[in-house]
């Protein structure tokens, strides 16, 4: 099915219960979408409806997509980049910060990992946002109600970071539990060592 409102294409996969999720918003530079893998779901049936709002097929009746959770309950959110090597991949790089621009999630705690040369064990480092997501649209309380209260909250976080190797990868984890977290920017600071 493809979701106007929120421009995205999903297919089901029934026998591995995933829906590849396919974001039509903006082209990757190489005019692919961004993909990303609900799992866990057997959703089957999909319809999107002319007053924008889609529709899927569940178990003993019919669902509905909206908000930031699951059936009411909060879900998982797990996010890894591709490994990078900052254009010299024989060069050793020692990490040293991660940071990161954030919108929504106030108060939400998350989890940043870092791994180098394609090894499965990654460093974990836990954050918590700050606490003030309750804000005006224009800044000002008269306007703090209604249709006015769709502000956000932007936030910068950095994590001290450490370990070395010639490529890096991300990832981000984060427990959804009715409110929007989304990771706008990453900046990793790193220093070159020896070439390898």
């Amino acid at each position: 099915a493809y979701f106007e409102r929120d421009a995205f294409y999903i297919l089901s996969i029934p026998s591995l219960n995933e829906i590849i999720c396919f974001d039509t918003r903006t082209a990757l530079p190489n005019g692919a979408a961004r993909v990303t893998t609900w799992e866990g779901l057997n959703y089957t049936a999909f319809c999107a409806t002319s007053d924008r709002r889609l529709l899927l097929g569940v178990i003993g009746g019919i669902g509905e997509y909206f908000g930031y959770t699951d059936n009411n309950a909060s879900f998982r959110m797990r996010y890894f980049t591709t490994y990078f090597d900052f254009g010299s991949a024989t060069t050793l790089k020692l990490l040293k910060q991660i940071a990161l621009i954030s919108i929504g999630g106030s108060g939400q705690d998350f989890v940043v990992k870092y791994g180098f040369d394609y090894s499965s064990a990654f460093t974990s480092q836990p954050l918590k946002l700050s606490n003030n997501a309750v804000i005006a649209e224009y800044n000002i309380a008269e306007y703090a109600i209604g249709e006015y209260s769709g502000g956000i909250v932007a936030e910068k976080v950095k994590v001290n970071a450490g370990g070395s190797g010639t490529v890096l990868q991300l990832g981000f984890e984060a427990e959804i539990q009715g409110y929007p977290l989304s990771i706008q920017k990453i900046d990793c600071f790193v220093k070159t060592g020896k070439i390898l």
